[in-house]
């Protein structure tokens, strides 16, 4: 998986797999966008605080080629936090800023 400034992923999954995960715009202020293309199993996505303190938990099933799921960032603090992106065989992590 490649994690850029939009954090593109590549690679969740079986790695001959094309799966593409963009998570956009980071830093954030209110709303965070994860846009995932080529799923062929269900992912987890997970938004902690530093501490491991789950803010948010979404289960995205792969039943469609192009998915964009949206993270409602609005009433969480100001801070750094991490987005853990898992299946059932791999995890990555993705660091988000909300200002």
């Amino acid at each position: 998986m490649n994690i850029t400034i939009i954090s593109t992923i590549n690679g969740i999954g079986n790695q001959t797999e094309a799966v593409d995960i963009k998570v956009y715009p980071n830093p954030t202020k209110d709303n965070l966008n994860v846009n995932m293309n080529g799923l062929r199993n269900d992912i987890i996505l997970e938004l902690t605080d530093i501490n491991g303190k789950i803010i948010q938990n979404l289960k995205v099933e792969a039943n469609q080629d192009n998915i964009l799921k949206t993270l409602d960032l609005s009433n969480v603090a100001r801070g750094v936090y991490l987005l853990n992106i898992k299946d059932r065989e791999n995890s990555k992590t993705v660091r988000v800023v909300k200002y």
